[in-house]
């Protein structure tokens, strides 16, 4: 328009512009240690928020875990388990990871955390991890009934009959300690 005087903005130096999409992945990738595929996907979504508080304050829980069980691990409930994801709660996102970061949850079972959460049935009792020598016990008799079978599918089974009672970790710990002793 030609017969309006143009108008000069005054504070221009004082406006905050946003910040561009680039960056901000960037800046998620870089202060969090993730890739920049799973700090877009983090940007991108709804989660940002609530991954940059979990992130924080559970230090002891890696950030791309967190990423990947805000993200990429929801869209795979509802692909792989045809489960509705959308219906848990941040407060119930916050529950598990305090629950993870106590040890009272193994990172082995997550998904199985979230199918339980999605479909409001979630009980911490469930996952309740079993001392060393109750696990000792499964796995020894595991190894007593399979003589003879590969390392792979004796861990493959003491993890299904395990449950999520005691980490990847500490399975394969226990059951390569019982095979080093022979037990038979």
């Amino acid at each position: 328009e030609t017969d309006v005087p143009l108008i000069y903005a005054k504070h221009y130096g004082e406006i905050e512009l946003p910040e561009l999409l680039e960056k901000k992945i960037e800046r998620i990738a870089k202060k969090y240690s993730l890739g920049s595929d799973l700090a877009a996907y983090m940007v991108k979504g709804s989660k940002l928020e609530l991954f940059e508080e979990l992130a924080t304050k559970y230090k002891g829980i890696k950030s791309a875990f967190i990423a990947e069980t805000l993200g990429p691990s929801l869209v795979g409930l509802r692909r792989e388990h045809n489960v509705d994801a959308s219906t848990i709660t941040n407060d119930e996102f916050r529950m598990v990871f305090k629950y993870l970061s106590e040890d009272k949850l193994h990172k082995d079972i997550f998904i199985d955390i979230l199918i339980d959460l999605s479909k409001n049935r979630f009980n911490l009792v469930r996952y309740k991890s079993l001392g060393t020598e109750e696990i000792h016990k499964v796995i020894v008799d595991i190894v007593r009934k399979h003589q003879g079978a590969p390392f792979g599918a004796l861990m493959g089974m003491s993890m299904k009959a395990l449950g999520g009672k005691a980490s990847g970790q500490v399975i394969s710990a226990e059951l390569k300690k019982i095979i080093q002793k022979g037990h038979k």
